[in-house]
Parts: structure tokens; sequence; C-alpha cells
């Protein structure tokens, strides 16, 4: 005896709302969406390398300067030869512009060197962490890409490659859209099938109560009646 089907009715949805049901759910259609994201940031990322670059660079270093008083630091004693002749020649300029004479220094034996200066590892060390003698230092770097072929040849590249993506995410698009409709029409088909096998076998079980009741009365045979419930059987299997 066949059982009777609960889910008889075919699913109720339009074909847009099917479209729209599959292009948000197909797994290859995300995969795409992140290849043209990343095609993107390649994009982007190229056409900035085809711009000139204005960079800051700034820095900021602290020395410490010591050391033991050497010879060569030493100077001539002043009030020599060529210091008197100097002074000298400064007098009688200073003379003729009716300015007061130049009294030379007294002369000394070397030159003084500070005190801070002199010293070994502590002393340079005192010196840096004092900040005596600190250097600041800010540059600006300019690059002008003159004929930057590389630069140009990856985003044109790039260019290409999200066009492809656009032209295979339609292409991909069609496709899908085009398997909806299919299985749509599919549904629908099987739909009017089973509606039309539905009606056959109302018919059959009609003509078999039919004939069985012609039977009863005398007016048919066996033959027929069994003929009417074949029929009927098999519309039934065709059925379900």
């Amino acid at each position: 005896v066949p059982a009777d089907l609960a889910d008889r009715s075919a699913p109720a949805i339009v074909l847009d709302e099917a479209v729209k049901l599959a292009l948000a759910r197909r797994p290859e259609l995300r995969a795409l969406d992140i290849t043209r994201a990343q095609n993107e940031i390649d994009r982007a990322f190229f056409k900035n390398q085809t711009k000139a670059q204005l960079n800051v660079v700034g820095g900021y270093t602290l020395s410490g300067l010591a050391g033991d008083p050497l010879e060569s630091t030493t100077e001539p004693p002043v009030g020599s030869s060529a210091d008197n002749a100097l002074y000298a020649r400064l007098n009688e300029l200073s003379l003729i512009a009716n300015l007061d004479a130049i009294d030379p220094p007294p002369s000394s034996g070397t030159a003084a060197v500070p005190e801070l200066f002199v010293g070994g590892l502590g002393r340079s060390l005192g010196n840096l962490f004092a900040h005596r003698f600190p250097t600041a230092l800010v540059q600006l770097q300019m690059e002008l890409p003159l004929r930057n072929r590389t630069a140009r040849a990856n985003l044109a590249r790039s260019e290409i490659a999200g066009t492809q993506l656009e032209r295979q995410r339609q292409q991909l698009e069609q496709v899908i859209e085009s398997e909806v409709r299919d299985s749509m029409q599919a549904v629908r088909s099987s739909e009017q099938r089973f509606g039309a096998a539905s009606s056959q076998r109302r018919y059959a079980l009609e003509q078999y109560e039919s004939e069985r009741r012609r039977f009863e009365s005398g007016l048919s045979t066996v033959f027929l009646v069994l003929e009417r419930q074949t029929v009927y059987v098999t519309s039934q299997a065709l059925e379900l």
C-alpha cells in the first residue's frame, strides 16, 4: 500500500529571490571577492609607487669629547716677532686714523685647554650625560620617479588582473543564474509531472472502481477488472 507523502508541495520561491540567495551563498563568489580585494590593495600600492616621495629624516646625537692634552695643541707664544710686527702695523694705522694704540697681550707659553675637555673615559661619559655637545639633524629627502617603468608595469599588470577578475565574476554570476534557472525549471517540471501523475492515479482509481462495480453487477469480466487494477497500481507507482 503506497504511503501518502507529506511534502508534496513545491517550494514557493520566485526566480529573482532564488538568484539573490544563490549569489549571496555561493562560496566561489566569496573567494573571488577576496581575490578582488587583494587586487585593489595591489593597485593602490603600485599607483603610490609611481608618484614622487618626500621623506622627513631626523636625528639627534650626543658626543662625549675629552682626552689628554697633546703637544700639537700648543700654539706659538704670544709676543713673537711676527706678532710684534703685526701690532706695530696696527698701531701705525690707528695713529693715522686718530685712534689709540693697541697694546699686545702678555706672552704665555701654551694655550690653555678648558678643563671639561681634559680627562679620560670618566670625563667623556660626564660630558655625554651632561648633554654638552648635542647635534640635531633634520633632512628632507625627495625621490622623483623619472620614467619608472617597473612601477608603471606593475600598475598596468594589476589593472589588467582587476579587469579579468571583474569579467570572471560576471561570467560566474551568469553561470550561477543559469544553474538556478535550470533548477527552478526542473522543480516546476517535476511539480507538473507530479500533478499529472496524481490526476492519472485518480482517473485510474475511478476506472477501477467503476469496472469493479460492473463486475459485481455481472456486466464485466475478471480480465477487465485485473487490467484496470494493473493500470491503477502503475499510476500509483508513477505518482510515488
